[in-house]
């Protein structure tokens, strides 16, 4: 079993989010602020990171430094602004992945390949 936390300010993208989830098995923690993930990073270690970057409180850059602080942690961005300048610098930086909202839930499992086993297996 995988942990997932599902940080987005929309309530349909995180319950969508968390059917898919649920549905292979994984525990999810679902914020809808920066705040919310922050306090939920403080103590959980979830296996994976899908993180809004119009969540205000904090930049995407800072969050990624902070949630990239355990090695474990695998983030993918999400955004409906793909211009926004910084995003190939996170990406690299961070050692992350981006997905430009919306996306088709296809997109995200290409992100999330299933291993020999039938678990689900991250690849950030």
């Amino acid at each position: 079993m995988k942990t997932v936390l599902i940080a987005d300010g929309e309530r349909s993208i995180r319950k969508a989010l968390e059917l898919l989830f649920v549905s292979r098995g994984d525990f999810v923690f679902m914020a809808k602020t920066a705040e919310n993930a922050l306090s939920i990073l403080k103590t959980a270690d979830p296996d994976i990171i899908i993180y809004d970057m119009q969540l205000s409180g904090i930049s995407p850059a800072d969050f990624a430094r902070i949630a990239k602080n355990s090695d474990s942690s695998r983030l993918i961005f999400t955004s409906l602004y793909p211009e926004w300048p910084k995003i190939e610098t996170i990406k690299k930086t961070a050692n992350c992945h981006y997905l430009e909202k919306p996306f088709a839930i296809k997109d995200l499992t290409k992100l999330l390949p299933e291993s020999a086993s039938g678990k689900i297996r991250f690849a950030c």
